[in-house]
């Protein structure tokens, strides 16, 4: 069994490690064309502070409460138990209690983080790794610190202090203001909230979330808080959109929502609708390499119509890769100069109606240049694999949908 040790790296590069993990385990997430830097750079602007391993809305309110009773012990109950032991202890028995307190009730185990390592050592990837982006992102936890930076910050309060949050207000009371600004105060009151925990939401934790993700200034235009500005949430939640796809569809045509909104959304319909051609190709190529000619045939009847839709679409335009990468840039992402270069490429070709054997030719240069001998065309399976390229890109939404229903409920409670 293979496992992965951390030798001397620095907190950062232990939370990159770790979000190339997550990456790993989103479906699809295969990547052999190399394009996954571009999804990502959509998947923060639409949904930024959500990630594709969360699954409940109560982990946002969790794990800061965590942090601000641990604020509450005195000097010398923290001297005695650093926080981020306090930190593991708390999130372990918040997995025992969640899988304790929804035994035998209508809504099940999923969801719950941990729970099949319950009483087997505890949870193998605590919730405060999982939520950490998306509770600065909402401002719940007001600091730019890396988890394990915070963590550190928080074995003295001065340290904590100075490092996450700069006092312009010139209050007297300075442990209230720190306590105050770097982690927000949520609405679990109860100093045995722990015990009795459960995943669905009261009406004033879903009033705190729902604000959170509406009024941060990193949320203003992303779907979550557009949806939730112009009162749009139940609507897209009611399952008429659980593909983003559908949602874009929808979204698309919806003025309420803001223009900028708008416009990353449709440049990511688009860029998730250009991709799904290469990746019939790469198909193409797989079922050619290994004589599968049942698979070639599905493949190339897909492609056809595909090809048809992009057409009729008109995806591809002289300035479409320039719109697909801005996104990109925004963030401050370097995308790879071959992935640029493969996407221009694409583009002209489309453009041009290139055969799909020029097609195929550059795609097998992009994949073999991107995973050189780990490609899936330098593999020789023993059976058929089916399907190995990626299809529509989710961004993220599956997930955001689950969290967003949370919200949603709690706020008819």
């Amino acid at each position: 069994m293979s496992a992965i040790g951390w030798v001397d790296f620095s907190s950062t590069d232990r939370e990159l490690v770790s979000k190339i993990i997550d990456m790993l385990a989103e479906p699809g997430t295969l990547d052999e064309i190399g394009i996954g830097q571009i999804r990502d750079a959509f998947s923060d602007t639409l949904f930024p502070g959500f990630s594709t391993i969360q699954t409940r809305a109560r982990y946002f309110l969790a794990v800061p409460q965590i942090f601000r009773d641990y604020l509450r012990l005195s000097a010398k109950e923290k001297r005695r138990r650093p926080f981020h032991l306090y930190l593991k202890d708390c999130e372990n028995q918040l997995a025992q209690s969640l899988v304790d307190n929804h035994k035998g009730r209508e809504d099940d185990l999923r969801g719950i983080i941990g729970s099949t390592l319950v009483g087997k050592g505890g949870v193998a990837r605590l919730p405060s790794s999982i939520y950490w982006n998306g509770l600065k992102k909402f401002r719940i936890v007001n600091t730019e610190l890396s988890l394990s930076e915070f963590c550190r910050s928080m074995a003295n309060i001065d340290d904590a202090y100075v490092a996450v949050v700069e006092d312009k207000d010139g209050e007297d009371d300075r442990d209230a203001l720190r306590r105050r600004e770097i982690v927000r105060l949520t609405p679990i009151y109860d100093d045995g909230w722990i015990s009795k925990a459960v995943l669905p939401l009261t009406r004033k934790e879903a009033e705190f979330l729902r604000d959170q993700i509406r009024f941060s200034p990193a949320m203003t235009h992303s779907v979550p808080a557009q949806l939730l500005e112009v009162k749009l949430l139940d609507k897209a939640i009611n399952g008429q959109f659980t593909t983003f796809e559908q949602l874009a569809d929808w979204l698309n045509t919806e003025e309420k929502i803001s223009a900028q909104c708008r416009a990353a959304i449709g440049s990511a319909q688009e860029f998730s609708r250009m991709q799904i051609g290469a990746q019939i190709r790469l198909d193409c190529l797989v079922a050619k390499r290994h004589h599968q000619d049942d698979r070639l045939k599905q493949w190339e009847d897909e492609y056809a119509r595909w090809e048809k839709e992009s057409r009729q679409q008109g995806l591809f335009q002289r300035d479409a890769t320039d719109s697909w990468l801005k996104f990109t840039s925004a963030l401050g992402i370097k995308v790879r100069p071959k992935t640029v270069a493969f996407l221009r490429n694409w583009n002209v070709m489309m453009h041009a109606n290139s055969k799909p054997d020029e097609l195929d030719a550059l795609v097998e240069k992009r994949c073999l240049d991107n995973k050189k001998e780990h490609s899936v065309l330098r593999r020789s399976p023993s059976k058929d694999i089916g399907q190995i390229g990626t299809r529509a890109l989710d961004y993220r939404w599956l997930q955001t949908q689950r969290i967003l229903r949370d919200i949603s409920e709690g706020l008819k409670c």
